[in-house]
């Protein structure tokens, strides 16, 4: 490998090296690579999300029980 500014050449690719076996060729150019990120996953949202709806949910039924107008206090 080389560097040529913001690149990267592939250089020498050997018979089975990881090189190889990512399908690279002398000459390549690699511009960047991809490293997962390490983020919680989107799912983990929906738990909190469901106990304010049903939170919220309750206190609106609470109140629509004791029969006072919407603009009154308790």
């Amino acid at each position: 490998m080389s560097a040529r500014g913001d690149s990267m050449t592939v250089g020498i690719v050997r018979l089975g090296s990881q090189a190889a076996k990512f399908g690279l060729q002398p000459g390549d150019e690699i511009t960047g690579t991809m490293v997962p990120n390490s983020r919680p996953s989107r799912y983990w949202f929906l738990p909190p999300a469901l106990l304010l709806f049903g939170l919220v949910f309750w206190l609106q039924r609470r109140r629509k029980g004791t029969g006072l107008p919407a603009g009154a206090a308790p």
